[in-house]
């Protein structure tokens, strides 16, 4: 039995050596990998030259001594690192031809160069920076490691709080979105690192703490100050139902705790003071990059569903993993779990929903939208503190599947090679085979089908083909041209075997496609003193100025002849509002179409709109006519509302 047991003992302990051993290098390893390749990538350059400024002067202006530091890097080695050399050093005289913004910087009120994104990350990175610039090594690794200390610091804090099954933690985290954004040159995975830190000390009842993580998560993605709130939202629920609480509470001395709160406080506030001290507003980047009438369904079918980049189809194993967790777990405790569970994906939605205003959505990221990996950090906390009420084996499978599921996920989003402008392997083939049930949004579409990032204009047509079959077309709703597809001659219009209306304008089109006869007709008039349309206006009208006439009064009238059994598809009033921002109601042949904006806006006509004795009556009610003599401009002292300076018709003509 003696000699049984020496023969089998060491054959245990290298077992269990081993089985130590392996999770760690394997996280280790994949750490390392991360530094293979890397590139400033999407606003990195930014960051990259106010950590430059940092260690060289301690604040974040960018001086002539930083971009002479630039300057010296060989370009060569610019180039390989990602860094946008030739670009950044245009920026002085960029901004002294009067740009307010170029390549991310902007003059300051003083005149000094800033940044138009908070410093904080670029701060912790500037201590990096200093070691790749002096071992002449790719700057690039300065933001690496910084991420991988970040997520070793927060690993050792879970592992601290938590206390069991430390190897796997770090893996599942990795598993997690983590891995994917270790290279990235942005604040991404501090964001991340800092929400899950907040979130897992919400559970443990330490809202100061919790404050303080939501505040520098917010300081670099403002929405996520809605952590702040939640803390207390999650202290009432925890004091009213006490038996809600899944983790050990964490008392702390009140002074401790009223000086955490603070911090996190002054943190999360610190980025809207520094923009209004330094650029004259409360946030540089809020004023010129988002837009709240982009908010939408479509924004949040594309946020969680879009296959190029949604938060669902990126992290499939995240979710799959969550509802393992918590199915799993021994019925006397699983109804806490489930309530934690709605309030982790309340969390995500209520972060998720201001990044919706974004103008720049299909923007650098890896796997998933960057808003999405840092804002499912609730879900991967909640998942992570449930492992030590799982079995090993459960635990085993939970780990198994997220490596596995995320690794095809990569094959599949071509990572780490693929990028914003190219299709993934999933979206392309819904595009070649199943075209009618994607329509992404329409700037995803543009440039993955252009492979280029500008601003798009309704004269663009964007055609997907599956080899050289065209199968998607995306054209704006006031381009009446076909010829830009290459599809059919400038006398044809494509038919496709089906219309979708996308958002702001744009229309898909999927195939099978033909080419037929155009048969609509585009009539326009255009007025002024030389172009004598006055016919066309009714009552309502001031006198004719040399490019358009003002509307003058509550009420104005266009009549338009269109023959008796003409189908008039749209109308366009071209022209400008005294007012920015101003509406009209519009009343076509008596029908109420609503409140509009008319400025360049396409007015459709509902197929019930008959023609009346061959002619299309327009009644515009003026809703806030304003005088000039108003504004003390001039004493000019016309009701004024709408500069009209062309009229557009579409039909089809008399059958």
């Amino acid at each position: 039995m003696k000699s049984l047991i020496r023969h089998i003992a060491p054959q245990v302990l290298l077992k269990q050596v081993l089985s130590a051993a392996v999770v760690p290098i394997i996280f280790f390893t994949a750490l390392a990998a991360c530094f293979v390749g890397t590139r400033v990538d999407g606003d990195g350059g930014e960051y990259f030259m106010t950590s430059v400024a940092f260690y060289n002067h301690l604040s974040p202006d960018i001086r002539s001594e930083d971009f002479a530091e630039l300057k010296a890097i060989p370009s060569e080695k610019a180039r390989k690192s990602g860094i946008p050399q030739v670009g950044i050093l245009e920026v002085p005289n960029g901004l002294a031809q009067g740009q307010r913004i170029y390549m991310g910087f902007a003059k300051d009120v003083r005149g000094d160069i800033r940044s138009i994104h908070f410093w904080l990350y670029s701060a912790l990175a500037a201590p990096f920076c200093a070691v790749t610039s002096a071992l002449h090594v790719n700057p690039a690794y300065a933001f690496s490691t910084l991420n991988a200390t970040l997520v070793i610091l927060t690993l050792l804090a879970i592992a601290k709080w938590i206390g069991r099954c430390r190897n796997q933690l770090g893996l599942f985290l990795l598993a997690s979105g983590t891995l994917f954004y270790l290279r990235w040159t942005g604040p991404e995975v501090l964001t991340g690192c800092a929400v899950l830190l907040a979130t897992l000390s919400l559970m443990r009842r330490d809202f100061s703490l919790a404050i303080f993580c939501g505040g520098v998560a917010a300081s670099q993605n403002p929405s996520a100050a809605v952590l702040i709130p939640a803390a207390a939202c999650y202290y009432w629920l925890a004091t009213r139902f006490p038996w809600v609480v899944i983790i050990a509470i964490k008392r702390r001395s009140k002074i401790v705790a009223s000086v955490t709160v603070a911090a996190g406080v002054i943190t999360a506030v610190a980025p809207y003071v520094y923009s209004y001290i330094y650029f004259g507003v409360p946030s540089i980047i809020a004023q010129h990059y988002t837009s709240s009438s982009l908010v939408s369904i479509n924004r949040a079918v594309s946020f969680f569903l879009d296959p190029n980049q949604g938060l669902l189809v990126g992290l499939p194993a995240l979710f799959a993993s969550l509802v393992l967790c918590v199915s799993s777990l021994p019925s006397n405790i699983k109804s806490r779990w489930a309530i934690h569970a709605i309030f982790a994906l309340v969390l995500l939605v209520v972060m998720v929903v201001p990044t919706f205003t974004a103008t720049n959505w299909n923007s650098g990221y890896a796997l998933v939208i960057r808003y999405g990996y840092w804002a499912s950090m609730p879900v991967v906390a909640l998942c992570l503190a449930s492992f030590p009420h799982q079995s090993e084996n459960r635990r085993t499978l939970i780990l198994t599947l997220s490596i596995a599921l995320q690794l095809i996920v990569a094959w599949e989003a071509r990572w780490p090679d693929g990028g914003y402008l190219e299709n993934t392997r999933f979206a392309n083939f819904l595009l070649n085979k199943y075209p009618k049930i994607y329509n992404p949004e329409p700037e995803i579409f543009l440039e993955r089908e252009f492979h280029k990032e500008r601003v798009f204009t309704p004269t663009d047509i964007a055609v997907h083909y599956d080899g050289p079959v065209p199968t998607k077309i995306i054209r704006h709703e006031l381009n009446d041209g076909w010829s830009e597809s290459g599809l059919c001659s400038d006398t044809q219009e494509v038919v496709a075997s089906k219309v979708s209306d996308s958002v702001r304008g744009w229309v898909y089109y999927s195939g099978p496609f033909s080419c037929e006869l155009g048969r609509t007709i585009r009539r326009e008039w255009r007025l002024g003193r030389r172009a004598e349309n006055t016919k066309l206006l009714g009552e309502g009208w001031s006198g004719m100025e040399d490019s358009g006439v003002w509307t003058d009064g509550d009420r104005s009238t266009i009549v338009l002849e269109a023959g008796e059994r003409a189908n008039v598809q749209f109308i366009i009033l071209s022209g400008h509002y005294l007012v920015p921002d101003e509406r009209t109601r519009v009343f076509v042949n008596g029908t109420d179409l609503g409140v509009l904006s008319l400025d360049q806006q396409r007015i459709v006509i509902p197929k019930g709109v008959a023609v009346q004795g061959g002619k299309l009556n327009i009644n515009l009610q003026n809703l806030n006519p304003t005088s000039p003599a108003q504004f003390g401009v001039s004493d000019d002292t016309r009701k004024l509302s709408f500069f009209l300076e062309k009229v557009e018709m579409a039909f089809t003509p008399d059958h």
